[in-house]
C-alpha cells in the first residue's frame, strides 16, 4: 500500500503520523513505470518482485561460486529461494529487487567490473538502506587487489565501495529538496517506533516481552534473529571470509539500533553467509533433503500465518 501511494502520488510527510517518506524510491519508480502501460499497481508489483527474484537467485548462485564450491553454491541458492521468510520476495516489497542488485553488485566487484558494481550498488542504495553493507565486502576485495589496480581502476573501485552508502545518504537530501525537510525519513520512521540510538539494541530487547504480548507475530522475528546469529557463527567457523560475516552481522544488528525487532526476519534475508552456512551444514545428500523439507515446511507455516498477523 505504501509503495503504491508513492508511485501514484509521490512523497507526502504528515508530521506525527505514519507517512510514505519512510520508504525508499526505486521500487515505487518501477511501479509507476509499469503502471504507465495500464497495468494495475498490484500486478506491476507481482511482476517486478518475482522477476527480480529470478534474477537475484541466478546472480547469487554465480556470486556463491566465488566463495564456496559449485555444489554448495547451488544449494545456497535453493535455500535463499525457500528460506522461511522468503515469502516477502513475492510480495509488493523491494526485498527481491534488493537481493538482485546486491548480488549483481558483489558479483561485478569480485569480477573487477567496477562500473557495473558501482551502478548496481547505487541502485541498491535507492532500494533499501541495508544496501550500505555492500561497502564492507567490496572494500575488503579492493584492498586485496590494491597492488594490481592502476590510478583509473583504483578510482572506479573506490566508486564501487562508496556507491551504496552515497545513494542511501542521497535520499534524505532529496526529501530536503522536495519536501523542505531533510529529517522527513527519520520522522516517519519514528512513527513506526524506530529511532536510532546507541542503546537501541538494549531497548529493543527490553521491549520484547511487552511487544510479543501485543503482537505475537514478533516471535517469528525473535526466532529469526537467533537462527541468523547461529548460522553466521557456523559460517565464520567454516572459513567464510570476515568481510562477509561482518556484512551479514551488520544487516541484522544495525536495525536493532532503532530500538525495534520488528521485521528483523525480513531484513536478515540479505545476510548472505546464512545461506552458505546452511549449504555447508547440508553437505550430505540426506542432510540436504532434510534441510530442504524443513525450510519448505517453515515457509508454508509462515505463509499460512499471514492472515492472523495481518488480518
Amino acid at each position: 500500500m505504501w509503495y503504491q501511494r508513492v508511485a501514484a502520488h509521490g512523497y507526502l510527510l504528515i508530521p506525527g503520523r505514519q507517512s510514505d517518506t519512510a520508504f525508499f524510491p526505486l521500487y515505487p519508480i518501477l511501479l509507476r513505470g509499469f503502471h504507465a502501460f495500464e497495468l494495475p499497481y498490484t500486478a506491476a508489483g507481482a511482476i517486478i518482485s518475482n522477476t527480480a527474484l529470478a534474477v537475484g537467485l541466478v546472480a547469487f548462485y554465480e556470486l556463491s561460486r566465488k566463495v564456496v564450491s559449485e555444489e554448495l553454491a547451488l544449494r545456497s541458492a535453493v535455500f535463499a529461494a525457500i528460506a522461511p521468510i522468503s515469502f516477502v520476495y513475492s510480495m509488493s516489497y523491494p526485498e527481491s529487487m534488493l537481493l538482485a542488485l546486491v548480488a549483481i553488485a558483489l558479483l561485478a566487484a569480485f569480477s573487477n567490473q567496477w562500473w557495473l558494481a558501482a551502478v548496481a550498488g547505487a541502485l541498491a542504495g535507492l532500494t533499501r538502506p541495508e544496501a550500505v553493507v555492500l561497502a564492507i565486502p567490496i572494500a575488503a576485495h579492493v584492498w586485496s587487489q590494491r597492488k594490481s589496480l592502476n590510478g583509473c581502476r583504483r578510482g572506479l573501485a573506490l566508486a564501487a565501495i562508496a556507491a551504496a552508502p552515497v545513494a542511501v545518504a542521497s535520499f534524505p537530501v532529496y526529501l530536503g529538496w522536495a519536501l523542505h525537510d531533510s529529517q522527513a525519513w527519520q520522522q516517519s520512521q519514528a512513527t513506526w517506533g524506530r529511532h536510532f540510538h546507541v542503546l537501541g539494541p538494549l531497548r529493543a530487547l527490553e521491549q520484547v516481552p511487552a511487544n510479543i504480548s501485543a503482537h505475537p507475530g514478533l516471535i517469528r522475528d525473535v526466532l529469526a534473529i537467533a537462527a541468523y546469529g547461529v548460522l553466521l557463527v557456523i559460517a565464520a567457523r567454516a572459513g567464510i571470509g570476515w568481510s562477509w560475516i561482518a556484512a551479514g552481522s551488520a544487516v541484522i544488528v544495525l536495525p536493532l539500533f532503532t530500538g525495534s525487532i520488528d521485521s528483523e526476519g525480513r531484513f536478515g534475508l540479505l545476510a548472505l553467509p546464512v545461506y552458505w552456512s546452511l549449504a555447508i551444514l547440508s553437505r550430505s545428500a540426506r542432510r540436504y533433503r532434510i534441510a530442504k523439507v524443513s525450510c519448505f515446511a517453515l515457509l508454508l507455516a509462515c505463509v499460512a500465518s499471514l492472515p492472523f498477523i495481518w488480518p
